[in-house]
């Protein structure tokens, strides 16, 4: 809320591009950061610290889940990277076992 970022369908028609969204409960709120994305990073880095032979696999999944946020046009690229920097940076180092 305190950045209260538009989300690409919202921004779309203001510079001449026809953004198509699949419109959910959660698109309601502004674009920046991605929850979505900070959460399955902050599982992902946990899960690989826990179980280091899926490590590829746990980071795959995660920027699968990334991806479709951008496809499903919800977030743009920079909501992702700056969701995973936060996930690795605060979120990830704060989980207690």
């Amino acid at each position: 809320m305190r950045y209260d970022r538009p989300r690409p369908e919202q921004l779309g028609p203001l510079v001449g591009y026809d953004v198509k969204s699949i419109k959910t409960d959660t698109d309601d709120t502004p674009s920046f950061p991605s929850g979505h994305t900070a959460q399955a990073w902050t599982l992902a880095y946990y899960l690989a610290d826990k179980h280091p032979d899926h490590k590829q696999a746990l980071h795959d999944i995660a920027e699968k889940i990334e991806k479709s946020r951008i496809i499903r046009g919800a977030h743009f690229p920079s909501d992702n990277r700056e969701s995973k920097k936060i996930a690795k940076k605060y979120l990830y180092p704060n989980i207690k076992d």
